[in-house]
């Protein structure tokens, strides 16, 4: 078939192609009733008789031309087939002849026809598709590196702060009908420790040796809210997925402190509070993007994670970027 505009045309010199597809139920008796859904949106119906194979109902669309003006002359084709598979229910050969070409039309007369051809009243419409939820444990650890430009404070502003956290938490998973589960939403609720440190050494030019050591240790407690995307590839005994979305992380506690020692001056070593809670937010924006595997209960990920730190200071600006390995076990 040829597509003008929202119609399909047949086209006596299309090929017939073979291809294997999965096909969804929606009528299931005597005589089933089937939809394909195409890439290119369009709706296939398939009826098949007990004991046949499905084949596909035909509402042909052919141009005619005649007097040099053009027209689309609409074949209901399918009416005929349905008639050959109804047969042996003749009360509904009117119905037949004037069904409609639409999805609930024609599932109210296979339903009917197989109430006709059972002798039983009965609903034989096929149950629709729903949502999954599933429920998951989760736990993981992650490597971060934290930037800070545009501070003052040379300690802060020079340092490449980097460190180890750990996160644990729950996700729900809400895995979509369509495309044989192949698209899901995530929302998962995390208890996440943060901790990076990075070290300042001020050198005496004249002696050149370290008159100060600042080292400088951010140290907090959060809790994320995340909402992704997931497409799985496979479906098969392991199935590979990719996330794609976005987290909020909100501070819990800041145990952040700068230790400041210098060798020459012994007495004034000492610790100081967080270098920048006066300019510190609550709240991060974060960019997350997974790729994973799950077999049988368990799953595996590994997950990057994009943040915008937690200056709330114009002109200083923070990135959070880290890496962490992600486990999880499926409870539900």
């Amino acid at each position: 078939m040829n597509k003008v505009g929202s119609t399909y045309i047949y086209d006596s010199q299309s090929r017939i192609v073979r291809d294997t597809v999965f096909l969804r139920v929606l009528v299931k008796g005597k005589v089933s009733l089937y939809t394909l859904n195409e890439p290119d949106a369009q709706e296939r119906i398939y009826v098949q008789k007990e004991g046949e194979a499905p084949v596909e109902l035909v509402y042909r669309s052919v141009l005619k031309r005649s007097g040099g003006k053009s027209g689309i002359v609409k074949l209901p084709v399918y009416r005929g087939m349905l008639n050959t598979k109804m047969t042996d229910c003749q009360d509904l050969a009117n119905k037949v002849n004037q069904v409609a070409f639409k999805p609930s039309a024609l599932k109210n007369l296979v339903q009917d026809y197989n109430m006709c051809a059972s002798g039983v009243e009965g609903n034989y419409v096929a149950t629709e598709e729903k949502v999954k939820f599933n429920i998951y444990t989760l736990g993981g650890v992650s490597y971060t590196f934290l930037n800070i430009n545009g501070h003052p404070n040379r300690a802060l502003n020079e340092p490449k702060f980097t460190g180890m956290s750990y996160s644990l938490g729950a996700s729900l998973l809400a895995t979509l009908p369509r495309r044989h589960g192949r698209y899901a939403l995530v929302g998962e609720l995390l208890y996440k420790s943060y901790q990076t440190e990075g070290t300042f050494r001020h050198i005496n030019q004249q002696t050149e040796q370290v008159y100060t050591k600042y080292t400088t240790t951010f140290q907090m407690n959060q809790v994320a809210i995340n909402v992704l995307g997931r497409y799985r590839f496979l479906d098969r005994s392991i199935r590979p997925y990719v996330s794609l979305g976005v987290g909020n992380n909100f501070l819990l506690s800041d145990n952040s402190h700068q230790e400041v020692y210098s060798p020459s001056y012994p007495t004034e070593n000492r610790k100081r509070d967080n270098p920048m809670a006066n300019i510190m937010r609550k709240h991060e924006q974060t960019l997350l993007l997974g790729i994973g595997g799950e077999w049988k209960r368990l799953q595996a990920e590994i997950r990057l994670e994009k943040g915008n730190g937690f200056s709330a200071a114009e002109g200083v600006k923070t990135a959070n970027n880290a890496v962490a390995i992600r486990l999880g076990y499926r409870m539900k």
